[in-house]
């Protein structure tokens, strides 16, 4: 099972559903690929899978470089906001084991869905931050996904 969108791919197969980003080169989440996301994963939500994986598409240089700094502006960040959080409430309501393959920089809220999801198979060229904390921009579901994901320093 296939279904079309214009900034994912989305299949079902073997009861796991693969979402692939399909924005490249560096799958920056804007407000119209967020609903596709969500779309997909309420699509997700109707059928009896035992995975979803998160990927980047083979034309891409990034697992995913976050979300659209353009889109940051008065009249549309409330929408993006909405956006990007929908996809993690969806996610918990799943409550199907989410995998994300990284392969290459996953960046601000591309890092962010990495940690929402529950293994996380990265290759060599994986790398993984929140490069909003220079420009002094709190990344809201990293505060609390990282520090639940990450264990404390042993001394």
């Amino acid at each position: 099972m296939a279904r079309s969108f214009q900034h994912i791919t989305f299949n079902i197969e073997d009861r796991v559903a693969r979402i692939n980003f399909a924005r490249p080169p560096l799958n920056v989440f804007n407000i119209a690929m967020l609903k596709e996301i969500a779309a997909a994963l309420g699509d997700c939500s109707r059928r009896n899978l035992v995975a979803i994986v998160f990927a980047p598409d083979k034309d891409s240089r990034a697992f995913s470089a976050g979300v659209a700094v353009e889109e940051h502006v008065a009249e549309l960040v409330y929408q993006m906001l909405d956006s990007f959080h929908s996809v993690f409430r969806l996610l918990e309501q799943l409550a199907k084991p989410v995998i994300a393959v990284v392969d290459g920089p996953a960046l601000g809220g591309g890092c962010e869905l990495v940690a929402a999801c529950d293994i996380v198979i990265a290759s060599d060229r994986a790398k993984f931050g929140q490069p909003e904390i220079k420009l002094g921009v709190f990344p809201p579901v990293a505060a609390v996904l990282l520090s639940r994901r990450t264990s404390l320093k042993k001394e």
